[in-house]
C-alpha cells in the first residue's frame, strides 16, 4: 500500500484502502516540515498533519505498538532546521557520538 505524497500539494488525496489503524503524534507542522520526515518503519505511512499532531498508518505495525510508543523518523535538511529550531521540541546528545536527536518535550 503505497501512502499518498505530502508534496503535492495542500490538497490531500487519498486511496479508500478500507479500515485502517491510525496512530497521533504530539508532533505536527508548528514543529517539524512534515514533508520531510520518513519513518523508520517501512510499514507505517505518514497520512498528513495538523499544526501540532501527525496521522500515521500502523495498520502493517500495529501487533508490535502499543500506546505511548515512540516512533521513529528519518529527516531531511528542512524537518531538520525546524526540529532543531522549535522551542516546543526538546534537543539530547546521545552518549559516545556528537549526533542530536530530537525529542518532544514531554
Amino acid at each position: 500500500m503505497p501512502c499518498h505524497s505530502l508534496r503535492r500539494g495542500r490538497q490531500p488525496t487519498f486511496v479508500d484502502h478500507g479500515e485502517r489503524v491510525r496512530a497521533l503524534l504530539n508532533v505536527g507542522r508548528k514543529d517539524v516540515d512534515i514533508t520531510g520526515l520518513t519513518p523508520c518503519d517501512p510499514r507505517l505511512c505518514i497520512l498528513g498533519a495538523s499544526s501540532d499532531h501527525l496521522i500515521v498508518d500502523v495498520t502493517a505495525a500495529q501487533a508490535s505498538l502499543r500506546g505511548g510508543d515512540r516512533l521513529t523518523f528519518s529527516m531531511n535538511y528542512s524537518a531538520l532546521l525546524a526540529a532543531m529550531t522549535s522551542p516546543y521540541v526538546g534537543k539530547h546528545a546521545l552518549p559516545g557520538g556528537s549526533d542530536m536527536h530530537p525529542v518532544l518535550r514531554e
